[in-house]
């Protein structure tokens, strides 16, 4: 069971997001990231590879700077949110993956991504997390989930196929816009006009 001091939660915290569950044989939670998990952001940052790094910054990021992790850490837990998994391995519980969305206001459709450490790449850590932000964004009123994924990270394009999200190809062409309404908004979504909201107008190819 997941504990923490109460001086150190901020008021907002959505304590109805923690889950516990076992990932290979180990104890996990997934929680809603708090302020005090900077040290463990560092930690899962140092165990992606490269590639990885890549693929969920678009960029070459060596490190991640101050700025960046209290960007993560320090969320309103509405508009915009933050999830970890973490394992208790050796008496300490460890970040293995996060997920985050930002909305662009309320009512306004939420950017997302997801990292997940090289050495638990493909046991449901995604898939979890996906799930829990799309509940999450459901409660904030969020009716739109959208990611931009790189065209080679096969993986994850694959994961949000099989979870319902649409492919849009953005006039780049290295980077494709990943979207799927929320839960409870999907109904709605039947219609044509609404989707049409929230889609990226298409650029005339040069």
């Amino acid at each position: 069971m997941f504990s923490f001091p109460s001086s150190n939660v901020p008021p907002a915290y959505p304590r109805g997001l923690i889950e516990s569950f076992e990932l290979s044989g180990n104890a996990a939670i997934l929680r809603p990231i708090l302020p005090s998990d900077a040290q463990g952001e560092k930690e899962l940052f140092a165990a992606l590879s490269e590639r990885n790094r890549q693929f969920r910054y678009h960029s070459s990021l060596k490190e991640l700077d101050d700025q960046r992790i209290e960007s993560a850490t320090c969320v309103d837990y509405t508009l915009r949110l933050g999830l970890v998994i973490t394992v208790r391995r050796n008496r300490r519980d460890h970040i293995v993956a996060d997920g985050c969305y930002v909305a662009g206001g309320p009512g306004k459709p939420a950017e997302f991504a997801l990292a997940v450490a090289d050495a638990w790449a493909g046991q449901g850590c995604g898939r979890r997390l996906l799930a829990a932000l799309d509940r999450a964004a459901a409660r904030a009123g969020v009716p739109m989930l959208y990611g931009d994924v790189m065209f080679d990270n096969d993986r994850m394009i694959q994961l949000l196929l099989s979870l319902g999200f649409d492919l849009q190809p953005l006039p780049d062409g290295d980077v494709y816009r990943m979207q799927r309404c929320v839960s409870r908004y999907r109904a709605a979504a039947a219609s044509p006009d609404w989707l049409r909201m929230f889609r990226k107008p298409a650029t005339a190819a040069g």
